[in-house]
C-alpha cells in the first residue's frame, strides 16, 4: 500500500511540468487574477469584468495626478481650464466743440486834437493830432523806405549844398541833380545867399562836369555880372573843397550838406 502511494505521487510529479507546458499561456493574467478573485468572493463574470475595466482608468487618474503634483506635465482638461481674458478696447473721447470767437471791431481813433488848449509854434514836442496809428506808421514807413532806396541809387553830388568861404559866410547855394554812375549829364540851380545882394539872385547852372581827378567843374552866371563864376571842386571827406572864380577874384570856399 505504502509503495503505491509513493508510485502515484511520483507521477503527479512528473505530470505537473507536462501540464504545465500543455496548458495556453492567458493574455490577460490580470483579468485572470480577478476573476479567480471574484469566484473565491462569489462574483458573477460582469462584475469582474468592470474591475477589469476600470483598472487600467484609475491607475491612469493616479499617474495624472502624481504627474500634476511633480509640475512635469499638466493637463487640467475642459473642467479646469480659465478663460483667457478679453484684450482691452480704447475708445477715444469725443471731439468737444466750441463756438468760434464772434469777431469784435477794433475801437475808431479819433483823430481830433487831445488837448486842452491850443499848440504853440514853439512846441516842438507836442501836437495837436492824436498819436498815429499803426496804419499810418506802415504807411510813412513805406515812403522813407522808397525815399532812401532811391536816395541810395544816386550820385554823391545829388542832393542841396552850401558854399561857404574861409570865414564862414555863406555864399551860393547849390541845387544838384545826380543819377548815378549810369548818369552822364548833371544838372542843378544856384541861389545867392550873401547879404545886402538884389532878391532874385536865383538861375540856373550853365556848365557841371566831372574832371579826371574825380572832382566837379561847375559854371553859372549870376544876374547883373560881366563874367560868369567858376567853381573848380575836389573831394574832401563827406564835402567838397576848391577855388571860386568870381568878379576877377580867387576865394578858397567849401561845399558842404545844406
Amino acid at each position: 500500500m505504502r509503495r503505491s502511494l509513493c508510485l502515484a505521487a511520483l507521477m503527479a510529479l512528473l505530470a505537473g511540468p507536462v501540464l504545465a507546458q500543455e496548458q495556453p499561456t492567458s493574455p490577460d493574467p490580470i483579468g485572470d487574477v480577478l476573476s479567480g478573485l471574484a469566484a473565491s468572493q462569489g462574483m458573477d463574470d460582469d462584475a469582474a469584468e468592470s474591475a477589469t475595466s476600470t483598472a487600467p482608468d484609475a491607475a491612469a487618474a493616479s499617474q495624472a495626478n502624481n504627474e500634476s503634483a511633480d509640475g512635469d506635465a499638466e493637463d487640467p482638461g475642459d473642467g479646469g481650464s480659465l478663460p483667457e481674458p478679453a484684450p482691452p478696447t480704447y475708445t477715444p473721447p469725443a471731439p468737444a466743440y466750441s463756438a468760434p470767437t464772434p469777431f469784435t471791431p477794433p475801437p475808431p481813433v479819433s483823430r481830433l486834437p487831445q488837448l486842452d488848449r491850443p499848440v504853440m509854434i514853439d512846441e516842438l514836442y507836442r501836437t495837436p493830432e492824436a498819436p498815429p496809428t499803426a496804419v499810418e506808421q506802415a504807411y510813412e514807413s513805406r515812403i522813407r523806405g522808397g525815399f532812401n532806396a532811391a536816395q541810395g541809387l544816386q550820385g554823391p553830388l545829388d542832393g542841396g549844398w552850401v558854399l561857404r568861404g574861409q570865414d564862414g559866410r555863406t555864399l551860393y547855394g547849390l541845387q544838384l541833380v545826380d543819377k548815378g554812375a549810369g548818369g552822364i549829364m548833371l544838372e542843378g540851380a544856384w541861389r545867392s545867399l550873401q547879404t545886402g545882394q538884389a532878391t532874385g539872385g536865383v538861375g540856373l547852372v550853365d556848365v557841371i562836369e566831372r574832371t579826371a581827378n574825380g572832382g566837379v567843374y561847375i559854371r553859372f552866371t549870376p544876374r547883373g555880372a560881366r563874367e560868369a563864376s567858376i567853381l573848380q571842386l575836389d573831394p574832401a571827406g563827406s564835402g567838397w573843397n576848391g577855388t571860386l572864380w568870381e568878379a576877377g577874384a580867387n576865394r578858397s570856399v567849401t561845399l558842404r550838406r545844406n
